[in-house]
């Protein structure tokens, strides 16, 4: 047993077996079975873990190494279960395709990750955004509609932005009432969704789309 250095209700227990087979069909591989449990002696929690490996284990060594295997679920955890389910879509399909293609996608997937991880450590903006909106895949999704719909100058306005929606939406109602003023054509409805095409412009949905865009760029810039 090992009491924890930071937290005196917790120790530690390891049970070590050498020269273990490694399974029923190769009873000529030799590996070190580690069995551990941690305890929790205020709450009677108890936890449990079990690994194999080819690594020298000792009673010197035996926390250290256990330390680093359960860190191999902390990058299991954080850096693939993120890459896959938290808006970076990294799939079965990233290893497919001809020649190099998938290679560039995986590359330039972690390279946008690796920006991310190095905001998330030294960006307080950054981390301030991510709480609002709760979760990544949240967050990423409100990058995206940002992008598709305003002219973007810096990351800071973008994060701004999402950080202080309310003040947005306030800015949206402008520029509907940019968009009322200038263009009379159009009309106001009951709904919440802002100025839509009168009969007379409805058989032009697509330029009054540019239209609607460029108002938003321009009372966004002026601002």
């Amino acid at each position: 047993m090992i009491p924890d250095e930071e937290n005196k209700d917790i120790n530690h227990y390891f049970h070590i077996v050498y020269n273990a087979p490694l399974n029923k069909s190769n009873q000529d591989r030799r590996v070190t079975f580690v069995e551990y449990w941690e305890e929790n002696t205020k709450t009677g929690k108890i936890q449990r873990f079990s690994w194999i490996t080819d690594l020298e284990i000792t009673e010197e060594n035996v926390y250290l190494f256990m330390r680093g295997a359960r860190a191999r679920w902390k990058i299991e955890n954080e850096t693939f279960n993120t890459l896959k389910n938290q808006g970076y879509n990294f799939g079965h399909n990233y290893g497919l395709g001809k020649k190099h293609l998938s290679e560039v996608f995986v590359s330039l997937m972690m390279l946008a990750f690796l920006v991310d991880q190095i905001q998330q450590l030294c960006c307080p903006l950054f981390n301030a955004v991510w709480k609002e909106w709760k979760s990544k895949r949240s967050l990423w999704e409100k990058v995206q509609s940002k992008f598709h719909e305003f002219s973007i100058q810096t990351m800071e306005d973008l994060y701004r932005a999402l950080l202080d929606h309310n003040r947005f939406r306030y800015r949206c109602k402008k520029v509907r009432v940019y968009f009322k003023d200038q263009f009379p054509g159009f009309k106001k409805t009951g709904r919440d969704d802002g100025i839509v095409p009168s009969e007379k412009w409805k058989i032009l949905p697509i330029m009054g789309c540019f239209l609607f865009r460029a108002a938003a760029k321009e009372c966004f810039l002026t601002q």
